[in-house]
């Protein structure tokens, strides 16, 4: 059985890491304040829907019956980084939403920074984890059609021999 939907998981989840990568980037790098503050909106949905998609796929994965072993590691990595990003995930709901801060930052500069670093990190492994698991479906699903190529041929050839002593053409 071919794995489309887990493969298009794997590969929509790290492309909206990168997304969410270039608005931070852009969104330090911008001297306007209201195009810097829209960029961090835009990074700020594009956390939600991963985030979304990330407990999505560990989800699914976690609860196919025939799931590899590659994509189950994955999934429950997946889960950890929701978890570990899940108080920033609550954070950016509440601003988005009721324009206030129900979490409230942390005191101290380091603990501002640990936060980001921990942040970053889990997504940089789990965006080399998805490229990685995306990679291996891709192969998975190439193997699938080869196989099944070969045994519609052999399905084919067996036709042919049982008309052939049959007297059938």
């Amino acid at each position: 059985m071919k794995k489309r939907f887990e493969t298009a998981l794997s590969f929509l989840i790290s492309i909206l890491i990168l997304l969410l990568f270039l608005a931070v980037f852009f969104s330090t790098r911008t001297p306007d304040t209201e195009s810097s503050l829209a960029i961090y909106n835009i990074g700020s949905i594009i956390l939600i829907v991963l985030l979304i998609l990330l407990i999505l796929f560990a989800f699914y994965v976690l609860m196919s019956s025939n799931t590899k072993g590659l994509s189950i590691f994955v999934a429950i990595i997946s889960s950890i980084v929701f978890l570990t990003l899940s108080k920033e995930f609550i954070r950016i709901i509440s601003i988005l939403i009721l324009d206030y801060d129900l979490i409230g930052r942390s005191d101290g500069i380091f603990a501002y920074f640990a936060t980001y670093r921990y942040l970053f990190t889990a997504l940089i492994v789990l965006y080399f984890l998805h490229i990685t698991n995306f990679i291996s479906l891709v192969k998975y699903n190439k193997n699938l059609d080869v196989e099944k190529e070969v045994e519609e041929k052999d399905v084919q050839n067996d036709i042919k021999i049982t008309r052939k002593h049959d007297g059938r053409k």
